[in-house]
């Protein structure tokens, strides 16, 4: 952690404002910590947002991390050139810049109608939740977890299913973004699923823009390779193209 970030942030923000984040959403954050034989402690502590015009994409920054946050994915090369812009942005502010974590996180949701077509026609067979004619189809609401390591890091698979219009994980939230279009009017009753797929690598390095592309392409790889091939079916690519 960077524990003068404070004093940082004034300069991070002056040149992200100007390269594609004009706007400053930065909020406090209050934390509760539990510590062994000792009460719990509410901390306050600062949080700096940046959004772009449109509220499409946003850096979140932190003592100890940069998040950029996407509703407007596009292409990988365009996604990563925008952090590594970021990152450098901080890098020439801090000075030293020490990478202890990549993490890539895709979080993709569809929803289905009661009646219409079964979201399982999505989903590989392994993931698709128990199926037993015991249980009300309407009622039912799946969890799936799947952690394991790969050749570039860790990852976490997880399914989860709501009919309360949540399209995130519970962790995460918009932080103020727009919701991508196909979200929009969404009926009462329709069953969010929710593919989300948060690979790791856990490496410690200075921070160097090309080493940090290659790791986070390694990570790309694996998590689209996974997707595409062990999550998804083929009706779904085609169906989303």
């Amino acid at each position: 952690p960077l524990e003068r970030m404070d004093r940082y942030a004034p300069d991070i923000q002056d040149f992200l404002r100007k390269n594609g984040f004009p706007r400053n959403k930065s909020r406090d954050i209050s934390e509760v910590r539990f510590e062994s034989n000792q009460p719990p402690q509410q901390i306050i502590r600062k949080q700096w947002q940046f959004h772009d015009l449109e509220d499409q994409h946003a850096i979140i920054l932190d003592k100890g991390f940069l998040t950029l946050q996407t509703t407007c994915y596009d292409l990988f090369d365009s996604f990563l050139s925008m952090l590594c812009d970021a990152l450098d942005i901080v890098d020439g502010v801090v000075e030293g810049l020490i990478v202890e974590r990549i993490g890539l996180r895709y979080v993709n949701t569809f929803t289905t109608d009661e009646g219409g077509e079964d979201w399982r026609s999505y989903l590989q067979e392994g993931i698709r939740g128990l199926q037993s004619d015991l249980l009300q189809p309407s009622s039912a609401l799946d969890v799936h977890q799947t952690t394991a390591f790969t050749d570039v890091g860790t990852i976490a698979m997880r399914v989860l299913q709501n009919r309360n219009h949540r399209f995130l994980p519970p962790d995460l939230e918009f932080h103020g973004l727009s919701k991508p279009p196909h979200l929009h009017g969404v009926t009462e009753g329709c069953l969010s699923t929710i593919i989300d797929v948060d690979h790791i690598d856990g490496s410690t390095f200075p921070y160097d823009r090309v080493q940090l592309e290659e790791r986070a392409w390694s990570l790309k790889n694996t998590t689209h390779k996974l997707t595409f091939d062990e999550i998804f079916t083929s009706h779904a690519v085609n169906q989303w193209q």
